[in-house]
């Protein structure tokens, strides 16, 4: 079955290549882009004798290289030394010593979201819903929640028993198996912009951390393709047959409809609990549009059908959306829940703070990672 898949915020799915510049990418201010570097074209233009002065600016890290580029072609522009020309969105331009980290490629250079990206997103709400079903009025208690000691950490909290509860007593019984993703192609090309760290520091009051923004490149808000994703019905009902034990009996019911209602209201609980936690924050100037955006997609997902579905995936999605916040929710006791968090967080020094503290923000207050799931028909 053919499904839509419409950006709603900007999507990073890293492919683990950060681009250095002056080495593998410039800025070109004038046009407002970002250019991949084609290696040849630039010695066309420097001369492969100057290859020492190339690799002086990249070691230097003192001086941009474009700057020694349009000494030797002073009318050089992004399409003379590019192999891919990246628009630039947002107020802040990169200096040639910032990063960029590169979105996900195919071969054949499309930009894509993985099957495998898509299929974990909507197992996570799935989880994270399957949980506060089972446990929103009793708690999840201890023994649910295996503590692991460690030599060099206090313990590790594992979900193996509750993963078990909701999708199968094993790898082999595990109801995901059924539901098939296919990766998701888009035509359109990426943006880049930095993404800035909006982060608590007294108190409800918000500051951006601009020491740890990140140059990302992305699929662009806006942007739609479509992909595959289907459950083998006539497998499953031979499995079923032969072997009526193997999965869950709530996998007779399997379908794409009802996995996307479930995911729907995930997001809806997550969208109310960030609105009822920013309403009263002190957030600086530049975030000023974060509420109207938590409302924008409150609204739009409280509209959907049950052939839709609001999805998280990708870079800074966070802590909230990478475990549904179920620990939160339903770990009622105290002490275990402070252990919990303390392991979380990256120091100590944070303990006071809510989990998490901080979100990784876009233009005007806009969270990344937002799509819009639309099941275009019923029969391919």
């Amino acid at each position: 079955m053919k499904i839509n898949l419409h950006a709603l915020s900007p999507v990073h799915i890293g492919s683990g290549v950060e681009y250095q510049g002056n080495a593998e990418y410039l800025y070109f201010q004038d046009e407002r882009v970002i250019v991949l570097a084609d290696e040849q074209k630039v010695l066309t233009i420097i001369g492969e004798e100057n290859i020492p002065i190339w690799i002086n600016y990249i070691e230097g890290r003192q001086e941009d290289f474009l700057n020694y580029l349009r000494q030797r072609k002073p009318d050089v522009k992004a399409s003379d030394i590019g192999r891919r020309i990246i628009p630039l969105q947002g107020n802040q331009a990169p200096y040639f010593t910032n990063t960029l980290r590169e979105q996900m490629h195919g071969g054949m250079g499309e930009a894509y979201i993985p099957g495998t990206s898509i299929k974990g997103a909507i197992r996570t709400a799935i989880f994270a819903k399957s949980l506060m079903d089972r446990y929103e009025k009793t708690g999840i208690k201890k023994e649910k929640l295996p503590i692991q000691y460690k030599m060099n950490n206090p313990f590790q909290v594992k979900d193996y028993l509750l993963q078990k509860e909701v999708f199968g007593k094993n790898p082999n019984s595990d109801w995901m198996r059924m539901l098939q993703v296919g990766d998701c192609y888009f035509s359109a090309g990426t943006h880049a912009a930095f993404a800035e760290t909006l982060n608590e520091y007294n108190n409800q009051r918000y500051e951006i951390k601009h020491e740890v923004r990140q140059l990302i490149e992305f699929l662009p808000k806006g942007t739609s393709a479509s992909f595959v994703m289907r459950v083998p019905d006539k497998h499953l009902e031979r499995i079923h047959e032969f072997n009526p034990r193997l999965f869950p009996a709530a996998t007779r019911e399997l379908s794409l409809a009802g996995i996307f209602q479930t995911v729907n209201r995930h997001s809806l609980r997550l969208l109310d609990s960030e609105l009822e936690f920013f309403e009263d924050a002190d957030l600086p100037p530049e975030m000023a549009g974060l509420l109207d955006f938590l409302n924008f997609l409150r609204a739009e997902a409280a509209a959907y059908s049950e052939n839709e579905c609001l999805l998280r995936l990708g870079f800074g999605t966070g802590y909230r959306s990478m475990t549904g916040d179920w620990v939160k929710e339903l770990v009622f006791d105290d002490d275990l829940y402070d252990d919990i968090a303390t392991v979380t967080r990256r120091t100590a020094r944070y303990n006071s703070f809510p989990l998490p503290k901080s979100r990784k923000i876009m233009f005007d207050g806009e969270l990344p990672g937002f799509v819009k799931l639309t099941l275009q028909n019923q029969n391919s």
